[in-house]
């Protein structure tokens, strides 16, 4: 699996996450249906997701620079 893939799943999950917390709101009320130890796990596991989705980005972006410096040496 590449590295933009493995980035765009760990987005979407979070993605997941955040809106399933969303959707665990109380309308009538200002408040979640759910425990707060809920609430910040999922907040944590999302916290988790977007910094591996944001290594695999970073690590896109160093291996282009090498190929990009590799192929400029080539010629």
């Amino acid at each position: 699996m590449d590295d933009r893939l493995k980035a765009n799943i760990f987005i979407d999950r979070t993605e997941v996450i955040l809106s399933n917390l969303m959707g665990l709101t109380d309308p009538e009320k200002d408040c979640f249906k759910v425990s707060i130890l809920d609430v910040v796990v999922s907040l944590e596991t999302a916290i988790e997701q977007l910094q591996q989705a944001q290594d695999h980005i970073s690590n896109i972006h160093s291996t282009l620079g090498l190929v990009e410096r590799s192929s400029a040496i080539q010629l």
